[in-house]
């Protein structure tokens, strides 16, 4: 076997060592956070409800917000 072909044969097993390698960090890393994305799935339910207030002039408008 050549000189140059056993060097390509070395290189590439270190670019498939390293390969591995990089999977099985992110691969754990993700195991060990459990960062996988946004899995959960959350409903809300919206109720209206009116409320009447009264005011005089010393005292701020009541801020109210409304959902449909």
């Amino acid at each position: 076997m050549s000189r140059h072909a056993s060097r390509v044969r070395e290189i590439r097993k270190r670019v498939a060592i390293v390969a591995v390698a990089a999977f099985l960090l992110a691969f754990n890393l993700i195991a060990w956070t459990g960062s996988m994305g946004t899995t959960t799935t959350s409903t809300s339910s919206s109720s209206t409800s009116s409320t009447s207030a009264t005011t005089t002039a010393d005292e701020p408008t009541p801020l109210t917000t409304h959902q449909s």
